[in-house]
């Protein structure tokens, strides 16, 4: 195989979804506030955002992805 070839894309992961970026602006810890999160506490509220949609609590640091998955869970909730 030359170093330039183009790989096809790998299958799809049973149970993976592709959701797309959270838009530029968006409120993280207003989609927290907004899906029943607390925000007495936000770095808790972040953990267990992450804890349950990502199985991992380490941080409340809440990555792209992270923010992703609140816009989509946000905007399901709003019917869009």
């Amino acid at each position: 195989m030359s170093p330039t070839a183009v790989l096809p894309p790998p299958p799809p992961v049973p149970g993976f979804v592709l959701v797309p970026p959270a838009p530029p602006g968006f409120d993280a810890r207003l989609a927290l506030q907004t899906l029943g999160y607390s925000l007495a506490d936000a770095d808790a509220a972040a953990r267990a955002f992450r804890r349950h949609w990502a199985g991992d609590e380490a941080t409340a640091e809440l990555t792209d992805a992270d923010k992703a998955m609140l816009y989509c869970l946000v905007e399901r909730k709003a019917g869009g």
